[in-house]
């Protein structure tokens, strides 16, 4: 009988998981904002929104300047979900067999990927 194993987090695993959001962050503090996020922002200063952007964005964000003026928490929401997402790809979907290890180190990559790094330094207004 075969026995089949996870394969294992190694510790190069957690410094590209851990290192390059802090490195996102580190490069894009504290958030890009494009036109359109500007707008929601002011909405959610004024706490009125229209239905041209997500308004629960914009809701979501009025509280959150509660706590810190600007655009950081927001982005760090934005941050946390793209680097969750792709833990749940890298390392819950895609569990590769013991032949492919390097198969998680290179979807944990696509951040890296110039158009997509770009844009994840910008607060984005989808919602």
């Amino acid at each position: 009988m075969t026995r089949i194993t996870k394969p294992s987090l190694t510790f190069s695993s957690y410094i590209l998981f851990f290192g390059l959001p802090l490195a996102f962050l580190f490069f894009f503090y504290p958030g890009q904002l494009s036109p359109d996020s500007l707008s929601i922002y002011a909405q959610a200063q004024a706490h009125q929104y229209s239905d041209h952007h997500p308004p629960l964005m914009g809701y979501l964000w009025h509280y959150l300047d509660l706590i810190v003026k600007g655009p950081l928490l927001m982005y760090l929401i934005n941050l946390g979900l793209i680097w969750s997402a792709l833990y749940i790809l890298a390392f819950k979907i895609l569990t590769p067999p013991q032949k492919s290890k390097l198969l998680h180190y290179y979807v944990l990559c696509i951040p890296l990927i110039p158009h997509v790094a770009c844009y994840a330094g910008f607060i984005m207004d989808m919602g």
